[in-house]
């Protein structure tokens, strides 16, 4: 038989053996649950980085694309005022030799005249004119026009003898302004001797335009603007064609 203290002492430590193999489990397990949440957090961060990663490449590329596109707008504007700037070149250049064509077509128009009383115009010399010079050229021109067959309608040579005359009173332009407008009324009134012709057609349409752009820069208030719409379509009705949009 053994010894009564042997068993309790045997039965004890076997007590607290099965204690400390408990404590131990539990720890072994709260660890393994502890790696475990720390792989999934892992995980979870890896996740984020490579989401956020990806979600920067994309704001990349969508501002390069935005950078590039902005450009090529640009670049397309400069190219819309580049072909702009020529096509207004071309008009020049046209507009000028078709002024000459005009000029030696009109050869019952004496270039050496000067102004009397009557109307009558009479000039001598050459070279850049004054307004006094211009104006006097034009309204000769004008003179040879027919005068309007309807009495309650005005016809294209007294539209343009009003708008001569509200070209010169005009304040708000001053004399290089009426001399570059008095000029386009005379290549109208020169157009307006034979309006059927197509090139006179052409010129008119060039000179109405140039014109257009001259006014386009005095107050919208002032009265040669004011007359010059109403006048403008008219004379285009006149040859047959259509304003600028912008008038």
């Amino acid at each position: 038989m053994c010894d009564p203290d042997i068993v309790f002492l045997k039965q004890k430590f076997e007590i607290e053996i099965n204690a400390k193999q408990q404590e131990i489990d539990i720890l072994v397990e709260t660890h393994k649950i502890q790696i475990r949440a720390k792989e999934d957090l892992e995980i979870i961060n890896q996740k984020y980085v490579k989401d956020l990663k990806k979600s920067y490449i994309l704001k990349i590329n969508s501002l390069e694309e935005n950078y590039q596109s902005l450009i090529d707008n640009k670049d397309k504007q400069i190219k819309v005022y580049e072909d702009e700037i020529e096509k207004w070149k071309t008009i020049s250049s046209e507009v000028a030799n078709k002024q000459i064509i005009i000029k030696a077509n009109n050869i019952n128009i004496d270039q050496s005249r000067t102004i009397n009383n009557s109307g009558t115009v009479n000039t001598s010399g050459s070279g850049a004119m004054n307004l006094g010079d211009i104006s006097g050229t034009v309204a000769n021109t004008i003179n040879q026009l027919p005068d309007s067959s309807n009495l309650k309608e005005p016809g294209i040579k007294e539209l343009l003898a009003e708008l001569q005359e509200a070209i010169k009173q005009e304040s708000e332009l001053d004399e290089k302004g009426k001399v570059k407008a008095l000029k386009q009324l005379k290549t109208l009134a020169e157009a307006s001797l034979n309006p059927t012709d197509e090139d006179a057609k052409e010129v008119a349409e060039d000179s109405t335009t140039i014109m257009s752009k001259v006014l386009s820069g005095l107050p919208p208030a002032a009265a040669l603007v004011s007359i010059s719409k109403n006048i403008l379509p008219l004379i285009a009705t006149y040859f047959g064609f259509d304003l600028p949009l912008w008038f």
